[in-house]
């Protein structure tokens, strides 16, 4: 079973700074610490997009704004660790 913690980052234009944090991260991920790891972006114009991806992190995107990134962070409902059911994405 799978670890029932999924860690949210909410970013806007980070893509130079939140490398070393990711990849802390993926590691938690592949010793089963941590079940995933959303990136939550704001709307950010750098290449946020390719270093999720480089680590695996699922990527959320909103409109641009820090405002709706809580939102962002509450579009993936959580299931229950007695399931095999995953995350559904809810409406923003």
């Amino acid at each position: 079973m799978s670890a029932p913690v999924s860690v949210v980052i909410p970013t806007l234009e980070a893509a130079d700074r939140i490398g070393p944090c990711l990849g802390a991260l993926g590691e938690a991920v592949m010793e089963g610490v941590i079940h995933e790891v959303i990136v939550a972006d704001g709307g950010s114009a750098d290449a946020i997009a390719e270093v999720a991806e480089a680590v695996g992190a699922r990527l959320v995107i909103t409109p641009r704004g820090r405002a709706l990134l809580p939102t962002a962070a509450r579009a993936w409902r959580p299931c229950s660790p007695n399931t095999s059911q995953k995350p559904r994405p809810a409406r923003l």
